[in-house]
């Protein structure tokens, strides 16, 4: 084998070897990105949050159990139905991008804040007090993209002194 030939083959060779260690390190990041959670039950009869994903929020050295909505549907439904939200608990909505996610309270019952977050973990924009729709609902959008939206207790925002550039510690398990 020419000279040549070598240093094609061991660019190659490093190449896909280059290759394999991006795919592996990507994969990963998304798989905890992502956290595909299943069977997370937001039933109407739960008042309370099921937190059966173990997760939790710290904000301002508060912590508050949330509920994950990872799935189209599950994001959908959010807390709709729910007539009771505990002040310590959320629901967490976890986007495969980071992206401009938009809000409305249709059907809702109760009042919440609702708080996007970026992959950085700091907020990027809060909506506070917002009130339950049944038509012609507003539609709340932060300026800035996020990865995470956190609904909360109507009232927690200004309880928690939490505030647009407040950092939020995500403890999100499987």
């Amino acid at each position: 084998m020419n000279s040549k030939m070598r240093v094609l083959v061991f660019l190659f060779f490093v190449f896909v070897s280059f290759s394999f260690l991006i795919y592996y390190e990507y994969a990963d990041i998304v798989k905890q990105d992502v956290m595909q959670e299943k069977n997370i039950d937001v039933s109407n009869e739960n008042n309370g949050v099921n937190n059966q994903s173990n997760s939790y929020v710290i904000i301002n050295n508060y912590t508050i159990d949330v509920e994950l909505a990872l799935t189209n549907e599950e994001r959908q439904k959010g807390l709709m139905g729910r007539e009771i939200l505990n002040d310590n608990d959320g629901m967490l909505f976890i986007f495969e991008n980071e992206e401009i996610h938009e809000f409305w309270m249709k059907n809702m019952i109760i009042s919440l804040d609702i708080i996007w977050i970026n992959s950085d973990g700091e907020i990027v924009h809060i909506e506070k007090q917002v009130p339950p729709c049944e038509e012609n609902c507003v539609i709340y959008s932060p300026l800035l993209p996020a990865k995470y939206v956190l609904e909360l207790n109507s009232g927690s925002a200004e309880r928690l002194s939490i505030e647009s550039g407040t950092e939020i510690q995500l403890f999100i398990k499987n």
